[in-house]
């Protein structure tokens, strides 16, 4: 959702045209702004995006090696 209330209306139309005759009541995501998640999960992170990264090659690896078996301290 954009963070500027004027784009927002398109922002909806166009997700409107998207999901056909299915009807969403854009009011609730917009009500929910003004309960923010802060501080979230990630916050005490020190840096998100190498944490992430490094989740996803262990798990890219996890899931892609065969009888993958991971034993700390080996």
């Amino acid at each position: 959702m954009p963070a500027k209330p004027e784009d927002r209306a398109e922002f909806f139309t166009t997700l409107n045209t998207r999901l056909g005759s299915n009807k969403v009541d854009w009011s609730v995501a917009e009500e929910m702004l003004k309960y923010p998640d802060l501080p979230n999960h990630e916050s005490y992170v020190p840096n998100i995006i190498k944490s992430n990264d490094a989740f996803t090659k262990f798990r890219t690896l996890m899931d892609q090696t065969p009888d993958f078996e991971h034993q700390l301290g080996n």
